[in-house]
């Protein structure tokens, strides 16, 4: 290389590669396919022997410095959400750029410039396929669909609750939604540790689990309760919030009123307008905790939905009386998503968030900002748990039907990543719904951690 540049050092990159002899291309092109030999070489043993990470990177800048004008496919980009054009040259495997492709193409100062010109490009490409905000209105206008403020006057908690949270096997119309989220948070409370591999996390010295969170924030709760029969009442500080006063009200009054008891039996009445959800817990706890219902007991006589019952009113008294705090209206398009008078400082361990984001948001421009403000709501290292649909355009509450934007594992991907967290966990389930009472393709239940943010 030094040979070469003794003999150009007044020409420019580009006349070097227009001018140079046969002879002295040859010979650069030579000396430096050997300098890639030997640095492949170092990378492959530095691998091998389990050479930390510095080692790496300090081979990748001595290769760098000597070789200024290349350039190859295998370079770590900064992430950036990608469309699938752009996604198939950089997702190039390392092995498809070979040293005589970088000989030929990374002498061409051309490309370098096009290249940054590209990605220069790119927001302006992506700010601009985004929809023109009165064609978004006109759009929701005509699919006749309920949105935002319309949750104040016409969302009906008593038909929400009873078409899906009659019992843990949901609605039929919605085939295995409920059981399958309800499983994913039976395993996320039951396996904490193991999901984040935090092999040093504290255990309970009598049951031998993982010490989860002590601050729990459910963002967007709706007038439900149905999740938190998975956690086993191993909380003591849940705070549960919504944006629609008519959920925020339900919620209250389920938290103050005394509690109403329910035998396998018997229903509550149309006039006490509140949901049977010991009956809800105890479907739960007799569908995915079968291992609470010893041999003993069960032989002794005792019929297993009634110790499910029993089950299911010790954790609700739990959850009235010492685990839930406080419920709180919140709007998740708000940079303080739980108001103006919110302490930033005041983050929650852990943040879930079940089929709310997606139904908030009218654009993808939307929903990522949505997410960002439902993370600055959770502490550094914490946890954010998101139940989410997608590919659904509305769900439907007695005779209305409400808006819900078409998300995908992708968007959540990326939304996610570039607030902070550093860990993305999707389970999928494709589980097209039957279109009567919603719309939705596929089931994801995500947790994203840890979030390291300023």
């Amino acid at each position: 290389i030094a040979h070469a540049r003794t003999h150009t050092h007044t020409h420019t990159h580009s006349q070097l590669t227009m001018s140079c002899t046969v002879n002295q291309t040859t010979t650069m092109i030579a000396q430096r396919r050997s300098l890639r030999r030997r640095t492949d070489s170092l990378l492959h043993c530095s691998v091998r022997k389990g050479w930390s990470l510095f080692a790496c990177v300090l081979i990748g800048l001595v290769l760098h410095a000597g070789m200024p004008s290349y350039r190859c496919a295998v370079h770590a980009e900064p992430h950036s959400p990608r469309g699938e054009a752009e996604a198939d040259v950089h997702d190039t495997p390392a092995h498809d750029c070979s040293t005589e492709q970088l000989a030929d193409d990374q002498l061409d100062a051309g490309q370098v410039a096009v290249n940054q010109e590209s990605e220069q490009q790119q927001p302006q490409e992506e700010a601009a396929a985004e929809e023109d905000p009165e064609a978004v209105a006109a759009r929701i206008a005509a699919a006749d669909v309920r949105l935002g403020a319309d949750y104040h006057k016409h969302f009906n908690v008593p038909s929400y609750l009873s078409a899906y949270y009659k019992s843990a096997e949901g609605s039929v119309e919605e085939g295995n939604l409920l059981d399958f989220f309800l499983r994913q948070y039976y395993r996320f409370f039951d396996e904490y540790a193991d999901l984040f591999s935090l092999p040093n996390a504290p255990k309970d010295p009598d049951t031998g689990v993982s010490t989860l969170p002590n601050t729990w924030l459910d963002f967007g709760s709706g007038p439900s309760l149905w999740h938190l029969v998975a956690a086993r009442s191993r909380f003591d500080h849940i705070t549960l919030c919504d944006y629609a006063q008519p959920n925020v009200n339900y919620l209250r009054r389920w938290k103050s009123a005394p509690p109403v008891s329910h035998t396998a039996e018997t229903a509550p009445s149309q006039e006490t307008r509140e949901h049977d959800w010991e009956s809800f817990f105890a479907s739960a706890i007799l569908r995915h905790e079968p291992e609470l219902f010893t041999v003993s007991e069960t032989s002794d006589g005792q019929d297993p939905t009634e110790l499910a019952h029993r089950e299911a009113r010790r954790r609700l008294q739990h959850l009235r009386t010492k685990a839930v705090r406080e419920v709180l209206h919140c709007d998740v398009h708000q940079p303080k998503p739980l108001g103006p008078e919110w302490d930033r400082n005041r983050r929650f361990e852990l943040v879930t968030s079940n089929l709310c984001v997606e139904a908030a948001c009218r654009t993808r421009t939307e929903y990522r900002r949505a997410l960002k403000n439902l993370a600055s709501l959770v502490q550094n290292g914490g946890t954010l748990v998101l139940a989410a649909v997608a590919g659904e355009s509305f769900y439907r509450v007695g005779e209305h039907r409400f808006h819900c934007l078409e998300i995908d594992e992708a968007l959540v991907r990326d939304a996610l990543e570039d607030v902070g967290f550093q860990r993305v966990h999707v389970e999928r389930l494709p589980a097209p719904s039957s279109g009567a009472t919603s719309d939705f393709e596929e089931l994801l239940f995500v947790v994203a951690s840890p979030l390291w943010i300023a």
